[in-house]
């Protein structure tokens, strides 16, 4: 077997690990979501990914008014409780 067989190999058993992984979350991710709007998601996902986040930040990022990214985190963290 060449190195990149082997490469090649370890890549393949790797994303099938990694598939796994996710299939077994994937109730738990569901029900942590449940109930939550895509934009509320993606608020989330980008206040996690994004350093020192704040309104004025997010809404450059995300390419909207501030008032309603406001609102949106106002609404998924009432959510969240």
């Amino acid at each position: 077997m060449t190195k990149e067989d082997k490469q090649s190999e370890l890549i393949a058993n790797m994303a099938d690990l990694f598939n796994k992984i996710s299939a077994y979350n994937m109730p738990i991710v569901k029900q942590k979501l449940a109930g939550l709007t895509f934009s509320e998601i993606e608020i989330i996902e980008l206040i996690a990914n994004i350093n020192d986040a704040h309104i004025t930040k997010l809404a450059k990022k995300y390419h909207m008014p501030r008032e309603a990214i406001s609102k949106i985190t106002k609404n998924a963290s009432k959510k969240a409780n």
